[in-house]
């Protein structure tokens, strides 16, 4: 039997980017999620993680809990599946006690 090539995914959200690698019979051999920060470090730390797996391909889901602006997924819509434009948001700051 001929040897599975090692594929990565992401899953690419708003609040964290999901990396794993593993065969497509859906064994997943490593699983790393990365919190989002500003698009540079969050790109930057997704491609150190892959940077070292060998994988021959690379999947990317980059979808959001809304598909448009307010809008709840829908098939039917026609910005269903289209990933918009959103800022990056800061994470909150704790306040000192």
């Amino acid at each position: 039997m001929a040897e599975q090539q090692l594929i990565g995914a992401l899953e690419a959200g708003g609040t964290k980017m999901v990396c794993a690698t593993g065969y497509a019979d859906g064994t997943v051999l490593e699983r790393e999620q990365i919190v989002t920060t500003t698009p540079q470090e969050t790109v930057e730390a997704v491609n150190a993680w892959f940077a070292d797996k060998g994988i021959a391909a690379l999947g990317i889901g980059p979808f959001g809990s809304k598909c448009a602006k307010g809008a709840p997924h829908r098939p039917a819509i026609p910005s269903y599946g289209i990933t918009p434009p959103r800022p990056v948001k800061a994470p909150k700051q704790r306040k000192a006690a």
